[in-house]
């Protein structure tokens, strides 16, 4: 869990003020740190948005105090950083884990695949993890640039959409991403249909199976660099406290508070 505190930071003329004014400055400054943190998490995270934004809590309140909490292991293994780790540890310690007939456990992992272009909230869009951020590939001796991922993932996408409930993807549609896998990533592939009201929702999924027999190097995590977006809003809420201040004063003033 991590946590940012606004804490009563008052400079000596803010003394001047009464206690009432001064814990409604901290509110203003509390939602305008709360709503820079969601932002920032939209404008930088793609797989992990959905979570890391959820994560981010309402503001909770003490006298003198605002706190802003991040919540759930995700989030903050994005927020702080985590080494690289065998997926196994985790993933057959869930409590949805099942256990086969001769004492092994396994578990079925489901992966959410995007459409070309989206934002990557629902998946990681179809054909970016070929896709580097220095418009590289990861399997560099393939020879992918920004504009072949791109293409493959516009191609995935094209069959995927035509499939009929039951239907699956073929392996061999796309290459190996890394040396130590069997399939390609996109091998098995359904479309599900949700219907949300009057609108329907294609969502594309694979799935993969995890047990005490996996081979320890195709679950192997590389780990996950830290995003700091923390310590980007911490610097906002200390060049932002004295003009929301000023706007505070300002409404109390004008009799809007």
């Amino acid at each position: 869990m991590f946590d940012i505190e606004l804490k009563n930071w008052t400079p000596a003329i803010l003394r001047c003020f009464s206690s009432e004014f001064l814990e409604m400055a901290i509110d203003n400054l509390a939602e305008g740190a709360r709503a820079k943190w969601m932002a920032l998490a939209r404008q930088r995270l793609t797989s992990s948005k959905e979570d890391y934004v959820h994560g981010i809590q309402e503001v909770e309140a003490q006298p003198a105090v605002r706190i802003i909490r991040l919540l759930g292991a995700l989030p903050n293994w994005v927020e702080q950083g985590m080494s690289p780790f065998d997926l196994r540890d985790t993933l057959l310690s869930s409590p949805r884990v099942h256990m086969s007939k001769d004492g092994h456990r396994y578990m079925s992992i489901p992966f959410r695949h995007g459409t070309p272009g989206s934002q990557g909230g629902a998946g990681t869009p179809m054909g970016r993890s070929y896709q580097e951020r220095g418009g590289e590939s990861r399997r560099a001796d393939l020879g992918f640039q920004k504009a072949d991922a791109r293409a493959l993932g516009k191609r995935i996408y094209d069959l995927a959409k035509k499939l009929k409930p039951g239907d699956r993807l073929p392996a061999g549609l796309a290459p190996l991403l890394a040396p130590h896998h069997t399939t390609d990533i996109y091998a098995g592939m359904s479309r599900v249909r949700h219907g949300y009201g009057r609108a329907v929702q294609s969502q594309y999924r694979t799935f993969r199976t995890i047990s005490d027999r996996s081979d320890p190097a195709k679950w192997q995590h590389p780990g996950i660099t830290a995003r700091n977006l923390a310590s980007e809003v911490e610097d906002w809420i200390r060049d932002n406290a004295i003009p929301i201040l000023k706007s505070t004063m300002k409404e109390v003033l004008r009799g809007t508070r």
